[in-house]
């Protein structure tokens, strides 16, 4: 990151190269190294967990919000989840990608009203910032706005226009697929393994949203 922030230090361009390209996964990159400009390193990394921390609990409020119309106490039980096994092993950048597809969705339901065009441009905005932080949090934000839009239409019984449908679909879809064209980590789409069920079933157990370094003692 100190690396980013300063590439022209001519002792660590001895041991490093800055090769900046579109990759899903640069929450963090792309910045602490623009904080590191006008802080020291441990306070860069401590505001940029901060601003994490404000983006997945603002989005629970926002979400909240959104859906129903008003404030309430509730969502801020999301900061119960702050400190989870995610933050523990490091993924930074996903945390803060799914903090900020929470609040783009948020502002999706905001924008029920405006004009499909305009909501468009919205989610095709949105999901290329998710995009640059992390693509598990593009799915987590296109799930959260096909089910809203599939509880409003089956709330509402009545599917809305299917050009309009058809328009929002591409709108997110088509700056994912472009991006992850131009990305070279496309090559790993050609590698994909599947784990045995087990396997799977165990991660889910160690992976618990509370889960921290001692779970006997953290009980308590």
């Amino acid at each position: 990151m100190y690396f980013l922030a300063h590439p022209n230090d001519p002792v660590l361009q001895q041991f490093y190269e800055s090769n900046w390209t579109v990759l899903p996964n640069l929450a963090m990159d792309a910045t602490v190294p623009l904080l590191l400009k006008i802080l020291p390193p441990e306070i860069a990394g401590k505001l940029f967990i901060a601003l994490t921390f404000l983006l997945l609990s603002g989005g629970a409020v926002l979400v909240h919000r959104a859906f129903f119309g008003e404030f309430s106490i509730w969502p801020l039980a999301a900061f119960a989840f702050l400190f989870n096994f995610g933050l523990m092993k490091g993924t930074l950048n996903f945390l803060c990608g799914l903090g900020l597809a929470l609040c783009c969705a948020a502002v999706w339901v905001f924008a029920r009203n405006l004009p499909t065009t305009v909501r468009a441009i919205l989610a095709a905005i949105a999901v290329t910032l998710v995009f640059f932080a992390h693509l598990f949090a593009v799915g987590v934000y296109l799930l959260l706005i096909g089910s809203y839009e599939l509880a409003t239409a089956v709330h509402r019984r009545q599917l809305r226009p299917f050009q309009n449908w058809v328009l929002l679909a591409f709108s997110a879809a088509i700056p994912v697929a472009l991006l992850l064209l131009a990305s070279p980590t496309k090559v790993i789409f050609q590698r994909v393994t599947y784990y045995p069920l087990w396997i799977k079933i165990k991660g889910l157990i160690l992976i618990a949203p509370l889960d921290s370094y001692n779970r006997g003692l953290d009980r308590f």
